[in-house]
């Protein structure tokens, strides 16, 4: 993604406390809100302090970094700018590769013999 295309943006710094409801309508004063939410931490059930704003236009979108970037709400300077795409952010693969080799019990297993034999050969 481009980002000329990219309309999408990552609001960092938000209160913990803050609504979806209350994003949308913050950013509304910047031009029509598509789309936007709030990440919720799924152990603890609150916000993670982050989300994310869809707005209709890349206009709307720069103007709403232009006006939203450093402001203060509720005592926290918000942080604003263009959304990075998903592959971008260095998530780790889920099931490991050749790059990532994991230990196994059976090579425990194996150097546990290993180690008696050779005790075995020096007496």
């Amino acid at each position: 993604m481009e980002q000329q295309e990219n309309k999408r943006l990552y609001i960092g710094n938000l209160p913990w406390k803050l609504r979806r409801e209350d994003l949308e309508a913050l950013f509304a004063q910047a031009g029509t809100v598509v789309d936007a939410y709030i990440v919720i931490d799924k152990m603890k059930h609150r916000s993670k302090g982050y989300g994310f704003v869809e707005m209709s236009s890349i206009e709307e979108a720069t103007a709403a970094i232009e006006k939203f970037n450093g402001y203060e709400l509720e005592g926290r300077a918000l942080v604003v700018n263009f959304a990075r795409p998903k592959e971008d952010h260095g998530e780790t693969p889920a099931v490991p590769t050749e790059e990532t080799p994991v230990a196994t019990e059976e090579v425990a297993t194996e150097q546990v013999i290993t180690e008696e034999a050779s005790t075995e050969e020096v007496a």
